[in-house]
């Protein structure tokens, strides 16, 4: 990770990007550069992320185009989210935006009869506010020929077993988490 990734993760531990109305006098809160800034960017990619590039786009010039020129509330953010992608991003803004921490994973494989056999053990660095992050996470499986593909798994329980079938004869050699850096989380993959 970049130094500036390292900042964002040792000081989003347990801050929310949301600041109440008791804390909106409070410069200091509002102008935090990694809860405000930093964090909040990283939640605008990871919408990105989940969206994919053409409706990222479409949401960002539809969203510019209905409320420019007045100010709206996150509930407002979030309805047209949910309107042009049809999808319910309520638990994804919640645990993100008015949430705390990020998620850490420790995930174990092995490669047996033609499969990848992936446990994963997800918890959140601020267990007490956001004990779980339901989301996606990609992992990109290296074979020993020097093929590759990358696999996407959703996790809505802290441990969790998945399964993936392999092309004939492939040998995995290394499995990499999230290997595009869409995500504000880290893992350990043994």
């Amino acid at each position: 990770f970049s130094p500036l990734m390292d900042k964002v993760f040792k000081s989003a531990q347990s801050g929310s990007v949301y600041v109440p109305e008791d804390e909106l006098d409070d410069n200091r809160r509002i102008f935090d550069n990694v809860l405000s800034y930093y964090k909040g960017a990283t939640l605008v990619h990871m919408l990105r992320y989940e969206l994919g590039d053409d409706m990222f786009f479409s949401f960002l010039r539809e969203y510019q185009t209905r409320f420019a020129g007045t100010s709206i509330n996150t509930d407002d953010f979030m309805a047209l989210l949910n309107e042009m992608s049809g999808k319910d991003f309520t638990a994804f803004l919640y645990q993100w935006f008015y949430g705390e921490g990020y998620p850490r994973f420790d995930i174990v494989w092995q490669q047996a009869d033609g499969k990848l056999y992936l446990a994963s053990d997800q918890k959140g660095t601020t267990t007490s506010v956001t004990p779980l992050f339901k989301m996606n996470f990609d992992m990109k499986i290296k074979y020993t020929d020097d093929s590759e593909e990358t696999v996407t798994f959703y996790q809505d329980k802290s441990k969790e077993t998945f399964t993936h079938a392999l092309a004939s004869g492939k040998t995995i050699g290394s499995i990499e988490f999230d290997p595009s850096n869409w995500l504000l989380a880290k893992a350990v993959v043994n």
